[in-house]
């Protein structure tokens, strides 16, 4: 059912919360069944090393050619609502996750709702407006 799967982070002076998302990150590319998954994380601006210690993990990260990461970085903080825009208005694929770095929902629990059936493809959406 899930095919491919686009996963949107918007993040902003996120140094320290990084490596345990990462650590969730992996545990998931361990588990899951999607053929095809891509990491989007959308820096809003931040004045940390936020965007430094994302583009090293992806460095390191480059070895499965079925899993991709990106990192969009906005010049100013806009908020979370316009990092989430426009993470989704460029993921890929036409299954979309949006998740808070801190990843309080696990990503497992995507699996966990795709096993129970509670998962449905139905009409897409953009920004309200029925295709």
């Amino acid at each position: 059912m899930i095919n491919s799967l686009s996963i949107v982070f918007p993040v902003y002076n996120e140094s320290k919360r990084l490596y345990l998302a990462f650590s969730n990150i992996k545990k998931f590319n361990l588990i899951h069944s999607i053929k095809k998954i891509e990491y989007i994380f959308v820096d809003d601006g931040s004045d940390d090393k936020t965007v430094e210690i994302i583009d090293k993990y992806i460095i390191k990260n480059l070895n499965n050619k079925n899993i991709t990461y990106r990192v969009i970085k906005l010049k100013n903080n806009n908020g979370k609502g316009e990092a989430l825009k426009r993470g989704v208005l460029s993921s890929k694929f036409s299954w979309v996750l949006t998740l808070d770095i801190d990843i309080s929902v696990s990503l497992n629990q995507l699996i966990i709702w795709k096993n129970k059936k509670y998962l449905k493809k139905k009409k897409k959406y953009i920004l309200d407006q029925e295709i």
